[in-house]
């Protein structure tokens, strides 16, 4: 086995200090240009943003987090069936997939209580009250 003489080992050592220093500063420099075309793109980024909600103003939930969109409960209970399950809500309204079944269950909730839907004999299936029905019982 040959052993590197001193010079050797010193010239490996000096060509491996240059090419860090030449890495570094490459890495500094792809640095810099990162940080100039964030900057250049950020104003670009919140006008973007601004005229996009401008186009569709999101709605604050309770929480904080942003809803596609509000539901008009009193319509989806139009386009509903006579028979229906929360299943058939969901089929109704597009924007139902995005919520949470409890939300759909407090709608039918609300509609239970102001007397336009009442529960059938059938776990989870729900029968509109004709409305000559719910004025003759008043």
């Amino acid at each position: 086995m040959e052993t590197e003489s001193l010079a050797q080992m010193s010239e490996r050592y000096e060509s491996l200090t240059n090419s860090r220093a030449i890495a570094a500063n490459s890495l500094a420099t792809y640095k810099e240009e990162l940080t100039r075309l964030d900057a250049e793109i950020a104003p670009l980024k919140a006008a973007m943003v601004k005229e996009l909600r401008k186009l569709d103003p999101p709605v604050r939930k309770a929480r904080g987090a942003y809803s596609v969109a509000r539901i008009d409960w009193s319509e989806v209970l139009v386009q509903l069936p006579d028979t229906f399950n929360a299943h058939d809500i969901r089929g109704v309204c597009v924007n139902a997939n995005d919520k949470p079944a409890s939300q759909l269950f407090s709608a039918i909730n609300r509609w239970i209580k102001a007397g336009v839907v009442r529960k059938s004999h059938e776990r989870g299936v729900y029968v509109k009250i004709a409305k000559e029905q719910s004025t003759d019982a008043a």
